[in-house]
This record gives C-alpha cells, structure tokens and sequence, in this order.
C-alpha cells in the first residue's frame, strides 16, 4: 500500500495493517476452498461431499465479500 513505508504516522500504520490483513484473510480463504475442493475429490462418502461443498462455498461468500469491501475502502479514500 503506498505510503505505508517508514515514516507513516500512526492512524496511516494502522490502516496499512488492516489493509494486509483483510489481504491475508482473503488468501487463507483461497487457501481453505482449494483444500476442501481437493478433498472433495478424494471422498465418495456422500456426508463428506456436502460438508466439502458448504466449506467451499463459505470459503467462497467470505473470500467474495471481504474482496468488496477491500475495494470500496480503496475508491473511498
């Protein structure tokens, strides 16, 4: 994030941090879908599948909206 270097005030460190966490949030979420979208494969058991399916499709809604508000916060500052 520019600006975030050496230098920056606090309220802008402050800013910076929570930007790279809702970025690490959204990978993580990536991270989580991929997983259980591979373990979906290996599974037969039809419980399992559609545990797998709510997992991916949470992962999916959470990655999705935490995106949004990423780049409503970017075009409102």
């Amino acid at each position: 994030m520019p600006g975030c270097g050496d230098g920056a005030g606090p309220a802008l460190l402050l800013s910076c941090e929570k930007h790279m966490d809702q970025e690490e949030l959204i990978r993580k979420l990536a991270q989580i879908e991929e997983q259980a979208q591979l373990t979906l494969e290996e599974f037969p058991k039809r419980l399992a599948k559609e545990r797998q399916r709510m997992i991916i499709a949470l992962a999916r809604y959470i990655r999705s909206e935490a995106s949004k508000r990423t780049e409503e916060a970017r075009l409102s500052s």
